[in-house]
């Protein structure tokens, strides 16, 4: 298991979010993702983890390709690594159904779910990157959105821009290491 803080407040986080009581009324909604895979996300009813469907040829680059087994070596030498964090993948199989492939990940909006402002998906170019329609707060906004959208202002301290300049550094080095080169940063602005 990996973690992003203490193992044992990851367990009770994890049992807790799984909870079949819990989970009942979540388990019938789901959203259908915005990227090229249009994967199914389901949230966990404390909004901790995200369920999300994988399709044949992730599950194939994750785990036969061995991306999974590079991805727990880079996450472990950089625990402050900006790369989401991955607790499972699963197959689950079902009588007559074909079986269906899910990531168990953080979910990077938690329980401030509420407090979103903006979400922007960024890969640092402009061809198609723009959301025409956007309907709520939580539309996923893209790169042309983040430029024109002049009403952020972003302050960080020199230390802190260095620090966050570091980890992409090393983030992309190993997504570049692995032959992936479609990744994103997702910044989300919560309201004060």
């Amino acid at each position: 298991m990996i973690t992003t803080t203490s193992s044992k407040r990851t367990a009770i986080n994890f049992n807790s979010s799984f909870s079949p009581r819990e989970n009942h009324k979540e388990m019938t909604k789901f959203q259908i993702g915005s990227g090229k895979s249009d994967s199914f996300f389901f949230f966990t009813s404390n909004n901790k983890f995200i369920i999300k469907t994988l399709k044949e040829e992730e599950l194939k680059l994750l785990v036969r390709k061995g991306i999974l087994d590079k991805y727990h070596q880079h996450i472990k030498k950089n625990p402050a690594s900006l790369l989401s964090r991955f607790y499972g993948i699963f197959t689950v199989k079902i009588n007559f159904m074909k079986p269906i492939s899910v990531v168990i990940m953080d979910n990077l909006m938690g329980n401030e779910v509420h407090q979103i402002e903006r979400i922007f998906d960024l890969k640092g170019s402009l061809h198609r990157r723009d959301t025409k329609k956007i309907s709520s707060k939580k539309t996923v906004r893209k790169d042309l959105n983040f430029m024109r959208e002049t009403d952020i202002v972003m302050k960080v301290s020199p230390s802190t821009r260095s620090d966050i300049k570091r980890r992409i550094q090393k983030d992309s080095e190993f997504l570049k290491q692995c032959g992936l080169m479609d990744y994103s940063l997702l910044l989300i602005v919560f309201s004060k």
